[in-house]
C-alpha cells in the first residue's frame, strides 16, 4: 500500500507537553497525559466567570450593612470546599438553589477565596491573614488554610505567638495551635517577657508551665516568670501564687537563688503561706535530702573537643531518644584533655591543651556554651593554665582541681565565682 509523506505537524500557540507511556490496550497504542490540561481548563473557567458564561450560582455576601454578590459556577466551588461540596450534593436546598446567602463574612475575603477556586493562587499578608484562615476553616478550603498557617508560622516571634495560639484554638485549627505551643516552649524566656504574656489567665499560665517540654536553661526561669505574672497586678493574682508554685521545680531551683528570694523577694514577704512552703523545702536542700528534681526539654550527652591526630575544636550532641548526633557551633580554639561541667543550664568547659603541629600550647581559658542560642562565650581565665583538669561543680561555683602544665604538675585548686566572674585559689591539694 502507497503512504504519503506525512506533512509536518502545524506549530500551536502553546508547547504540547504530555507524559507518554505504554496503554494497557495492549500493542499499537499509547496513552497520552497532557500536563497543563487542569491548569488551562481551570483558566478557561476563570474567563467564563468574569464574562459570566455558564455561572450557575449567585453568592450573596453580607457584612454589617454591606452586601456585594459574586456570580460563579457550582462544580468550581465544590471541587475545592468540602463545605459548598457538602451543601450543592447532599440534598440540601441549596442544590437547586440559583442564589445562596453568605451572612458575616468579609466579601473581600470571600473574592479572595473564590480567586484561589479558579486560579489556585493566594495573596497572604499580614492585615488579612487571619480574616483569610477564619474564612478558609469556616468553608472548609484546607489548602488555603495551610498558606495562611505557613505564613504565620513564618511570621511567629515573642510578642505574638501567645494571640496566634489563642486564635488557632478558638477556631480549631489544631496543628497551627501545636506549632505555636512548640514556639512557646523553645521560647520560654523570650516570650514572658512580652505584653501577651502577662494577658494570660492563671489557669492558662498553669497549663504553660506544668509542662516538661519547656526549655528554659534553669527552673529559676520559669520561677521568675510566676512572680512576674502575679506582681503584675498582686491585688488579683497573689491568690495564684502558690498554685503557680507547685507547678515550678521547686528542687530543681539553684539554693542560692531560692535563699535570696526568701530574703528579699517581695511577694513572698506578702504571702505566708507560699513563704513557709519555700522556707521548709530550702531546708531540706541545705541538709540535702532532696528529691531528683523532674526534668524539663529535650536532654542530650554533648562531647566537646578532643583529639585526632590533632586537637578538635567540634562540639556534638547526641539525642538519645532519636539517637542521632547533633553538630553544634565550635569552640574558638581546638581543645583535648579539657574539663567540662555544666552550671545553671549552660555548659562550661575548663582548660585543657591545644596539640597540633603548629601549636602545643596549656589553656587557661574558661569557655561558656549556651544550649538555647547555640552561641559560644569566655569568661575571666583561670590564674593557672591546666590541662586534664580535674572539674566540678558545688554550692553554684566551679572548681578547677589540679591538672598539668608542660611537665609540671598542680595540686592547686581554684574557684570560679559566676556572680562575680573571679577566678580564686582555694585549700590545695596534699599531692599533686
Amino acid at each position: 500500500m502507497y503512504c504519503s509523506q506525512r506533512k509536518k505537524r502545524p506549530t500551536h500557540d502553546y508547547d504540547f507537553s504530555a507524559i507518554v507511556v505504554p496503554s494497557m490496550r495492549g500493542s499499537g497504542y499509547l496513552d497520552y497525559t497532557v500536563e497543563n490540561h487542569a491548569s488551562r481548563s481551570l483558566l478557561v473557567m476563570d474567563e467564563f466567570r468574569r464574562l459570566d458564561l455558564l455561572c450557575d450560582l449567585v453568592l450573596h455576601v453580607t457584612f454589617k450593612d454591606r452586601a456585594v454578590n459574586f456570580k460563579v459556577h457550582k462544580v468550581v466551588l465544590a471541587s475545592c470546599s468540602a463545605y459548598f461540596r457538602a451543601m450543592f450534593t447532599r440534598g440540601f436546598k441549596e442544590c437547586s438553589a440559583s442564589e445562596v446567602t453568605l451572612r458575616d463574612v468579609c466579601p473581600e475575603v470571600v473574592g479572595r477565596l473564590i480567586d484561589f477556586a479558579y486560579t489556585a493562587r493566594i495573596t497572604v499578608g499580614e492585615k488579612c491573614v487571619l480574616h483569610l484562615l477564619l474564612a478558609a476553616m469556616r468553608f472548609q478550603m484546607e489548602d488555603v488554610a495551610k498558606a495562611c498557617c505557613d505564613f504565620l508560622t513564618k511570621h511567629l516571634e515573642p510578642a505574638n505567638v501567645i494571640g496566634i495560639a489563642r486564635f488557632a484554638e478558638e477556631i480549631g485549627c489544631s496543628e497551627l495551635h501545636k506549632t505555636c505551643r512548640t514556639y512557646i516552649n523553645s521560647h520560654f524566656s523570650e516570650v514572658t517577657k512580652v505584653d501577651e504574656f502577662f494577658s494570660l489567665s492563671h489557669c492558662q499560665l498553669l497549663e504553660l508551665i506544668s509542662q516538661d517540654s519547656i526549655k528554659v536553661l534553669c527552673e529559676s526561669e520559669v520561677y521568675k516568670a510566676c512572680t512576674d505574672w502575679v506582681h503584675s497586678d498582686m491585688e488579683s493574682r497573689a491568690q495564684y501564687l502558690h498554685a503557680l508554685l507547685n507547678a515550678v521545680h521547686i528542687y530543681a531551683l539553684p539554693p542560692k537563688f531560692l535563699k535570696n528570694q526568701l530574703l528579699s523577694c517581695p511577694i513572698l514577704s506578702k504571702a505566708n503561706s507560699c513563704k513557709d512552703f519555700l522556707s521548709k523545702i530550702f531546708q531540706e536542700m541545705t541538709l540535702m535530702k532532696l528529691p531528683p528534681p523532674p526534668i524539663r526539654g529535650t536532654q542530650l550527652i554533648y562531647v566537646a573537643g578532643g583529639y585526632k591526630q590533632h586537637s578538635l575544636s567540634t562540639m556534638q550532641a547526641f539525642d538519645p531518644r532519636r539517637s542521632v548526633w547533633i553538630k553544634l557551633a565550635s569552640m574558638g580554639t581546638p581543645c583535648s584533655g579539657l574539663g567540662a561541667c555544666t552550671l545553671f543550664g549552660l555548659i562550661y568547659i575548663v582548660g585543657g591543651r591545644n596539640l597540633s603541629l603548629e601549636s602545643n600550647t596549656d589553656s587557661s581559658s574558661l569557655c561558656c556554651y549556651n544550649p538555647m542560642t547555640n552561641q559560644w562565650s569566655q569568661r575571666a581565665s583561670l590564674n593557672t593554665p591546666r590541662n586534664r583538669v580535674g572539674v566540678g561543680v558545688v554550692d553554684g561555683c566551679i572548681y578547677a582541681v589540679g591538672g598539668s602544665q608542660d611537665s609540671v604538675h598542680h595540686n592547686t585548686v581554684e574557684r570560679w565565682d559566676p556572680e562575680s566572674n573571679r577566678w580564686s585559689f582555694v585549700c590545695p591539694m596534699s599531692v599533686a
